[in-house]
Formats: structure tokens, C-alpha cells, sequence
């Protein structure tokens, strides 16, 4: 499971390239503890042992390839290849989100989370992510207030209301309709209930009123 990143100052230390393998942090993990072994002045059997299974571990996840997907992905979001080696913290906060953007999407998740994607992406990056959200095989979670992003890329509408939670087929747009219409039939409902209601107080008073005439005693009349 991956999620984007809500705090933009997050990795400030880290260059553009590590932010976004983070992404997928078991590569991650395997790249530094790599990078550490070899880094030992007194590298030993044992170390070359635990290099080999780093070095399978990370084969496996195709992390030769890493780098390059990282680079395509952060190019098609519009971040240049000569900032991939800087800092995120040289980044403006745009480029900065983008960054964050594709750390969430790297390494193909099965459930990504989206809150919020399209805030500070220009027209052009919020029309590749539909296209790459629409190509997704995995689950997407998207919470956001463009209408017509979530029209673009939403199959499903989740409603959360007031603790109640309400699931639609479809766009945001045929939820909107589905909603309307539930919100009419609900009021239609309510509306003969009350009118059912009226009219058996209306009935209970007629009974009342026979019952009433029917317990008054007779006129008599002298002669």
C-alpha cells in the first residue's frame, strides 16, 4: 500500500531520486543496506554473504531498473532530469508535490491513496495522472473536491455521512444523480407518512365525535 505524502518538507535531505524509490521502501531498504556493506572498510565473508542475498533480494525486485523508472516517471510529472540529483529542499513547492506525487505511484502499489492529488499540478500533469490512474491494475482510493478528476478516474463513489457509509457504481456525476434521487424518494416517503399520519388523527377525531354523540342521552320531550 502506498499514499501521498501530506507533509512537503519530508524529505528536504534527501535528492529527488531517493525521495521517490522510497516510495517502494522494501527496495529502499535493500539499496541502503547494500550500500552500507560496501562501504565497509573491513568487509568480510560474512558481509559478501549477506551482499549476495542483498544483491538477489534486489534483483528480484527489478531495482537495476529502478533508477530509469524513477527518472520516466518523474519527467512525465514534469520534473527535469537535471534535478533529479538535487535536494528536495532546492525544489519549489509545486515541484515538490509532483516529487511526492510520484513516490506514491512508484512501484506499483496494490492499494494507492490519493488524497487530494490535483492540488498544485498544472493541467498537463493532472491529464497524465488520469491517463496513468486509468491504466492502474490495482486499487485506488481518491479523495478530492475536482469534480472532474474523480469523474476521469472514479468507478466507484464512496459517501461517508454522518457515520454512515454508502458505496455507488460510477462517477462522481452519477453518484451526484443517484444521491438527488435517493434524497427525493426519501422526501416522497416522508411526506405520504406524514400525510398517512394526518389523516388517521383526522379519522381518530371523526370516531372520537361519534363516540361522543353516540354516549349523549336522548332529548326527551314533555307534553
Amino acid at each position: 500500500m502506498s499514499s501521498l505524502n501530506q507533509d512537503h518538507y519530508a524529505f528536504e535531505e534527501f535528492t529527488v531520486m531517493n525521495t521517490v524509490i522510497q516510495g517502494y521502501k522494501k527496495l529502499y531498504e535493500v539499496m541502503q543496506a547494500k550500500d552500507a556493506l560496501y562501504a565497509k572498510a573491513d568487509f568480510t565473508e560474512e558481509d559478501g554473504m549477506k551482499a549476495a542475498n542483498l544483491e538477489a533480494e534486489f534483483a528480484e525486485m527489478d531495482g537495476w531498473n529502478a533508477e530509469a523508472e524513477a527518472s520516466q516517471l518523474l519527467q512525465q510529472l514534469g520534473i527535469d532530469e537535471s534535478l533529479h540529483d538535487s535536494k528536495m529542499s532546492e525544489l519549489t513547492e509545486g515541484q515538490r508535490i509532483k516529487v511526492l506525487l510520484g513516490q506514491a505511484l512508484f512501484g506499483k502499489p496494490d492499494i494507492l491513496i490519493l488524497d487530494e492529488p490535483t492540488n498544485g499540478l498544472d493541467p498537463k500533469s493532472i491529464s497524465w495522472l488520469e491517463d496513468f490512474l486509468a491504466d492502474f491494475p490495482n486499487t485506488v482510493i481518491v479523495v478530492s473536491h475536482d469534480r472532474h478528476f474523480l469523474n476521469s478516474v472514479c468507478t466507484m463513489m464512496c459517501d461517508v455521512d454522518f457515520g454512515k457509509i454508502e458505496l455507488f457504481v460510477g462517477n462522481y456525476d452519477f453518484w451526484m444523480e443517484s444521491s438527488a434521487l435517493a434524497k427525493r424518494l426519501r422526501e416522497n416517503a416522508n411526506a405520504k407518512k406524514k400525510n398517512k399520519s394526518k389523516n388517521c388523527k383526522n379519522s381518530l377525531l371523526v370516531l372520537v365525535l361519534m363516540l361522543q354523540n353516540l354516549n349523549k342521552p336522548l332529548p326527551v320531550r314533555s307534553n
